[in-house]
């Protein structure tokens, strides 16, 4: 049921950071689909911040189903004003929610607050170039080739297909 994406994109986070243990925190993290994914590639707990309450209950919903009760943990609460104490989380990510943020600004320092010392900030961000001409070279790119290429070095072109997908979403 999730997007092929996520679990490739977890085994990335994972192994780029070497995190495998401890807390992660998945700031707008919907339903969970990416944190769902990092559990089962390592030993993290994940706790999902979302301002939508439906999201946060079909995040814990598909959590359950998942088997990961007790290692995705979604919650309600703004990324601006983190329901998280200090010096919680050892990795904090967000994907493609931070430019739905009002204040940008307030939720890095917030995701800043709550890592601790020697913790690490993923920004997951995709969006669509606005250099005249150059926007539709890189559609072309993003849509065309990278999934070729993605998916020949990953096994899962799948993967590599979805993404322009949510980008354009």
């Amino acid at each position: 049921p999730f997007a092929p994406v996520y679990p490739a994109l977890a085994r990335q986070l994972v192994e780029d950071y070497g995190i495998t243990k401890g807390v992660c925190v998945d700031l707008g993290g919907a339903e969970g689909s990416l944190a769902i994914a990092l559990a089962k590639a390592s030993e993290l707990i994940v706790y999902v911040v979302d301002i939508d309450p439906a999201a946060v209950r079909l995040c814990n919903l598909l959590a359950d189903e998942a088997s990961l009760r007790g290692r995705v943990r979604a919650i309600e609460g703004d990324a601006q004003a983190l329901p998280l104490r200090d010096g919680f989380a050892d990795l904090v990510v967000s994907r493609n929610s931070m430019f739905q943020w009002p204040d940008q600004i307030a939720g890095i320092k917030e995701a800043f607050r709550i890592l601790k010392p020697g913790g690490r900030l993923a920004i997951l961000e995709f969006s669509t170039p606005i250099v005249p001409g150059f926007g539709q070279l890189f559609n072309f790119y993003f849509s065309h080739i990278l999934p070729r290429i993605g998916g020949a070095v990953s096994g899962s072109r799948g993967a590599y297909e979805y993404l322009p997908d949510s980008v354009s979403r």
